[in-house]
Parts: C-alpha cells; structure tokens; sequence
C-alpha cells in the first residue's frame, strides 16, 4: 500500500486480508527492523485452504525516515517446509524444528526420538542462550547430534 492509500496487489484484498494487515504493520512499526513475519496461518487466497506465513515490511523513503507505505508478502507453508524436511540431494526427510522467541513455530519429527518433549527442551535450550553450531545435547540421559543456525533477519532458529 503507499502513501496515498492505493493498494496494489495481485490478489483481491478482502476486508478480513486488510484488517490482518492493519494488525500487522503495527507490529512491524514498533520493531527494531520495521517489519514483522507471522507464524504459520490458514488462509483461503486462491479457492482452497492452505497454511501461509507472510511477512509485512515497512518502506520508507531513501535517505529519510518517512513511512511512504509497506509490503506484505505472503508464502505457502508448505513450500517452506519442503525447503527444511528434505535433503535436496538425496530427497530423503530430515526431521527440523524452527524456533522463534515465542517457542517452536513449526517441527517435523521424521526421526524416531523416544522423547515426545524433544522440540521443547530444543527451544528452552536455544531460547536460553545455548550455543549454535553442531552439539552433542543430552537429554534424558540420551545424546542427540543437533546442529542449529539463526537467521540474523527473523531471529528464527533452525535447528
């Protein structure tokens, strides 16, 4: 949307797809990095009900600080999770589990872990400050090869 209120978009932007939006830039203009990712959604953009994650940027004029209007991008779920429980080279499934601050945001558990409170002791461990990179973690007396990275722009952790 810009500055004088035109909308541009692809799709129609229905009242329930406008207010979501409203929400949402709010939240991206009280961040630090001016925009704002959701966690994962069940929309009905294009006749059938997906899960989405969109993501509302903040735009602003170059060399000044004045809001001239903002982007808001909207992502299949499934495609993402296609990127991060699949091996590319060999097609066979990874298990994964995305934290952000507010906990876990997604996991898929194609592993056999006895344990069903894995994903949560991987997000208390991360969101308390544990090292990223490759570790051995114990948990319940079992030792688990994990390897985690931040994404520096939504602070999610893929682990």
């Amino acid at each position: 949307m810009g500055k004088n209120g035109n909308k541009y978009s692809n799709t129609s932007a229905d009242k329930n797809y406008t207010n979501d939006t409203k929400k949402w830039l709010g939240m991206a203009l009280s961040s630090p990095n001016k925009r704002f990712v959701t966690p994962s959604y069940t929309a009905d953009f294009s006749g059938s009900k997906s899960e989405f994650i969109s993501i509302v940027h903040v735009m602003k004029d170059i060399g000044k600080d004045d809001f001239i209007g903002y982007v808001r991008i909207d992502m299949s779920f499934n495609a993402i999770k296609n990127l991060i429980t699949e091996d590319p080279y060999t097609k066979k499934e990874i298990g994964s589990v995305i934290i952000g601050n507010q906990g876990i945001m997604f996991h898929e558990q194609t592993v056999n872990i006895p344990d069903v409170n894995f994903q949560d002791k991987l997000s208390d461990y991360y969101n308390n400050g544990g090292e990223l990179g490759k570790k051995i973690l114990n948990f319940d007396s079992n030792k688990y090869i994990v390897c985690a990275a931040k994404n520096n722009s939504t602070g999610w952790i893929l682990v």
